[in-house]
């Protein structure tokens, strides 16, 4: 897993500006080096001196590091009924990470720590665990303060993090139909098809900015909505590859090439005066997703052999296929998400 460090230089009015450097480091990188003692110290005066003797610098893992790696691990987990407080003993002593229970938030709404939890899965990421888990017994988590937090779903949400987001990779890829020719286009399709009620541009705390320098997207949100973000650029990603491999290959026949599209999905509207839809769930968006490479042109998917790539990313839809398979794709989703963009 990656980070990057944000490192911010100063100079003098008469030397020019502030300048600002994106460093990458890898999580396990991240570390204080402590300086026990310099290497000009003398030499221990006796034999027992010399035995007691250590290195002299000592490596420090980062508790965010330590944090997102033991979030990252996977995990084989086999809890039946345990307490909130068993479980924090339990990722403290085996991951020696800091995790908190928000007692203020949980005691004063509707939740309860004494209410157990049941945990059994089995080679996924212990993030992935809590995810599932964690919500039903209306739990939830975040990252602040170098320590891993358990608190109400409400209360997880307002948790923001801060996230550099490198996507110089996909500036100038031609995808037809969908335009990635610079930071902001991409900065917009993010934030028109993920969370749109959490930004800062509609009243929301979410906020995304673009840092030219270095062509990334420095995102501030709660911990589920950044993980959509990297979802989705991971969909673009795995779009572009194929496109590349697939015109290498000259697999297209003429007239059938692929046009990448976005849909952003929304749940049926109730009529009359009822208020907007919402946008459907993830886990309707990946039933979606599934149904849709099952049952529409199924031999025009990649996993058939063919070139079209479906991913569902939030409460979106990142398509790629040829027009006429497209034109079936909103047809179908007309029953389910009748205000389907584009």
């Amino acid at each position: 897993m990656f980070r990057w460090l944000i490192v911010c230089i100063g100079t003098t009015a008469m030397s020019g500006p502030l300048e600002l450097w994106v460093l990458h480091l890898r999580a396990d990188d991240i570390v204080d080096v402590v300086k026990e003692e310099s290497q000009d110290s003398a030499a221990p005066e006796n034999q027992a001196d010399q035995g007691k003797a250590t290195s002299n610098n000592v490596a420090v893992v980062h508790p965010i590091a330590a944090i997102e790696a033991a979030l990252a691990s996977r995990e084989t987990l086999d809890f039946t009924e345990i307490s909130l407080f068993e479980l924090c003993d339990f990722l403290q002593r085996k991951h020696a990470i800091q995790v908190f229970i928000d007692l203020k938030t949980l005691e004063s709404g509707d939740h309860s720590t004494k209410q157990n939890i049941t945990i059994v899965t089995q080679g996924i990421t212990l993030e992935s665990a809590l995810r599932l888990t964690l919500p039903q017994a209306g739990l939830g988590y975040g990252v602040q303060n170098e320590s891993l937090i358990f608190t109400s779903i409400e209360a997880a949400n307002e948790l923001q993090e801060t996230r550099i987001y490198p996507i110089g990779d996909l500036l100038g890829e031609s995808m037809d139909g969908f335009h990635t020719k610079d930071l902001f286009s991409i900065r917009e399709m993010l934030c028109d098809t993920i969370e749109t009620d959490s930004w800062n541009e509609v009243g929301g705390p979410g906020i995304m900015d673009v840092h030219s320098y270095s062509s990334s997207l420095i995102c501030r949100q709660n911990r589920r909505v950044l993980q959509l973000v990297q979802e989705a650029l991971d969909a673009l990603r795995q779009i572009c590859a194929e496109q590349k491999a697939t015109n290498g290959h000259g697999k297209q026949a003429v007239g059938q090439q692929t046009v990448v599209r976005v849909y952003r999905l929304q749940g049926n509207p109730g009529g009359g005066d009822s208020p907007p839809p919402a946008s459907v769930d993830t886990e309707t968006a990946k039933q979606l997703e599934i149904a849709i490479r099952e049952t529409i042109a199924p031999d025009r998917w990649i996993n058939a052999g063919g070139e079209g790539v479906i991913r569902a990313v939030g409460s979106s839809l990142f398509v790629r296929q040829e027009p006429a398979i497209h034109d079936q794709i909103r047809e179908a989703l007309k029953v389910y998400a009748p205000l389907a963009t584009p």
